[in-house]
């Protein structure tokens, strides 16, 4: 497994801009020369996710999630689907794509899993049906902005709670489908 300092090392030595389609559209670039990564937030079997920051053009840092596949291949589905929803239900908002190595670049969701909610908080009913109807809330705009999750589970749901009311943002959302 390549440690992040080698990733990071790896990455700012790489700064292609090349352009990416996916069905036809269009997906904003980066360069890892804007990227730092920090941590590692998160492993799944398709890919790992790191905790970053983007340098923006106007020099602004923001919060970052970058997600690289373990095969090391594009993943232009995940970005295609989180550009066509852009925040709908909650998802992440994209950056961009990137280029050796192909990652993925959205917007750092705060919060807690739904999972940690529904364990921490299982005698609260309060804060249980506050973050269920964040969710509805997230799953109905998901659905409207026409796509299916299909792979939603407690663990792919994060519920901010400094909001009032909750919100929540579906992330993950590599699997979905068209409706």
């Amino acid at each position: 497994m390549t440690s992040l300092v080698q990733l990071n090392n790896i990455c700012h030595n790489s700064s292609s801009s090349t352009t990416s389609t996916s069905g036809g559209t269009a997906l904003p670039q980066l360069t890892w020369d804007s990227l730092r990564l920090v941590r590692n937030v998160g492993a799944g079997a398709f890919g790992v996710s790191h905790y970053g920051q983007l340098t923006l053009g106007n020099g602004d840092v923001t919060e970052v999630v970058v997600k690289i596949l373990h095969s090391g291949e594009a993943n232009t589905k995940e970005a295609r689907v989180l550009h066509e929803l852009a925040g709908a239900g909650g998802a992440p908002l994209l950056y961009g794509v990137t280029t050796e190595p192909n990652a993925i670049v959205m917007q750092y969701c705060r919060g807690v899993l739904l999972d940690s909610i529904l364990t921490s908080f299982k005698f609260d009913v309060h804060h249980g049906q506050k973050a269920c109807d964040a969710t509805r809330v997230a799953l109905a705009e998901f659905h409207a902005a026409g796509y299916a999750h299909m792979d939603l589970h407690e663990g792919n749901v994060i519920i901010d709670t400094s909001t009032s009311p909750y919100t929540c943002h579906l992330i993950d959302v590599g699997l979905s489908e068209r409706i």
